[in-house]
């Protein structure tokens, strides 16, 4: 769990240290599925999407073992928790 909040802080402090200029250059992706160019803002907004599919996948798999105790996993409850703020 450490890990995931340290890589979360380091994304966070990534995002927040760019300009507007920087969001908007432009990056090249050579991956297995998909190559092109993407501006910076994009890739980012691409971060925070994908984690949404991983989030109901999991959920997903949870429910079809009959695990449907698990907590929400959407972000407003995340952030009503006392102990979280939002950024």
């Amino acid at each position: 769990m450490n890990d995931l909040v340290k890589q979360s802080d380091e994304m966070n402090n990534f995002v927040n240290d760019l300009d507007s200029a920087e969001m908007e250059m432009a990056r090249e992706i050579n991956a297995k599925f998909i190559k092109g160019h993407f501006k910076v803002s994009q890739l980012v907004q691409h971060c925070v999407n994908h984690s949404t599919y991983h989030r109901g996948a999991i959920v997903s798999m949870g429910r079809q073992l009959n695990l449907n105790k698990a907590p929400s996993t959407d972000m407003l409850f995340y952030f009503n928790d006392n102990s979280h703020t939002s950024p």
